[in-house]
């Protein structure tokens, strides 16, 4: 995962790296299939599901600045080798995301 440090034009810092999510929901954008299962839940283990929005299921650009936390998506390609000016460009129409809770 490269990272970069970038400051924009009021002189905060942002860190930017690149996020790709490893578990997805399949499901995400479709219907859940209707109706009993006659064999019931097939699935052998139980894990956590995160549905991601289309622009973000091949990953994003994390920006962040204090707790302001903001992505843009898809992952541009070659990213870490933009200028800062494309960076914040990035930035500039990135949605704002809610901070991360440990």
């Amino acid at each position: 995962m490269a990272h970069r440090r970038v400051q924009d034009e009021t002189g905060r810092w942002w860190d930017v790296w690149d996020t790709r999510p490893t578990i997805i929901d399949r499901r995400a954008g479709r219907e859940r299939r209707r109706g009993n299962r006659v064999d019931g839940d097939r699935r052998q283990k139980s894990e956590a599901r995160v549905s991601v929005e289309p622009e973000f299921r091949k990953g994003w650009l994390a920006f962040q600045s204090g707790n302001d936390w903001r992505r843009v998506g898809p992952i541009p390609d070659a990213w870490d080798a933009l200028s800062d000016c494309e960076l914040l460009a990035l930035l500039g129409r990135a949605s704002a995301t809610e901070a991360k809770r440990a």
